[in-house]
């Protein structure tokens, strides 16, 4: 999305003038939330704004999703618009959800399949994550998340994590975007045939230890299943060759034998 087209801006210098502007004419801007604080018995973000001047944003007004809480916002930056001004206070009321709100109609205006657009992890479930997408919710299936087996999808994606993902689906009835984040990068897969042959040894990388066997990537999204070593048991990062016995290409299904030479090292 254009920003500069939307009317998105940062906090620059300029003090209560600067504030008073953005109050008037309803300029969104982002800033950094910097800490949690109880403000008359309400929880609030505490926001940086330029100078000494404090910017607030109560709990009501934070625009959280459902199963957010108001601390995973803190040390991201948000989007705020200005409601309300207290000087003798030194005290800006903002409101990031509003800015979502605005943010979310030039999202719908400009959303394509097909386009890709920035999203931050919001929460990581048993099947999706769910994201925001300039202020639109986003469906990210597992399925879309690597081109291989993905084990714990919670060491990909973090709460709070910032991603570029492709648009599969807008879903404008019920409000929200389809996502992959795997089709952003290139498909291993498709050129795998030229690069492996059954009954080739290729190095490659102890992804995860299994009770019935062992997942070593050959590549990023490339996994081949092996029975576990007569003798040895290599650990998850450990550097292994690997024979491969059997290529399904078309299902994506790799198997082979672990073989750990002596000799061989990265690079050698």
């Amino acid at each position: 999305m254009d920003t500069a087209a939307s009317g998105v801006s940062t906090p620059v210098p300029g003090g209560w003038p600067a504030v008073y502007r953005a109050l008037s004419h309803g300029h969104l801007a982002y800033g950094l939330a910097r800490g949690l604080e109880s403000v008359n018995g309400e929880p609030c973000l505490v926001v940086e704004l330029p100078g000494p001047i404090r910017g607030i944003v109560p709990a009501g007004q934070a625009g959280l999703w459902p199963g957010q809480s108001l601390a995973e916002l803190v040390g991201l930056s948000i989007p705020y618009r200005v409601t309300a001004v207290d000087r003798d206070a030194g005290v800006v009321i903002l409101s990031r959800r509003q800015a979502l709100e605005d943010l979310a109609r030039e999202t719908w205006r400009t959303a394509v399949e097909g386009g890709e657009i920035e999203a931050r992890v919001i929460k990581v479930g048993k099947r999706l994550a769910v994201l925001e997408a300039g202020g639109v919710t986003a469906w990210l299936p597992y399925a879309e998340l690597a081109h291989g087996y993905v084990a714990d999808p919670g060491l990909l994606l973090t709460p709070g994590r910032l991603v570029r993902v492709r648009i599969l689906h807008c879903e404008r009835e019920a409000r929200r975007l389809i996502v992959s984040l795997k089709a952003m990068t290139p498909d291993p897969w498709l050129g795998g045939p030229s690069r492996y042959r059954e009954g080739g040894l290729y190095p490659g990388s102890v992804y995860r230890v299994r009770e019935r066997g062992l997942w070593v990537e050959l590549e990023p999204g490339m996994l081949v299943r092996t029975p576990h070593h007569r003798f040895l048991q290599p650990a998850p990062g450990e550097r292994v060759l690997v024979r491969l016995v059997s290529c399904d290409w078309p299902r994506k299904l790799l198997w082979g034998i672990v073989n750990i030479p002596r000799r061989w090292e990265v690079g050698g």
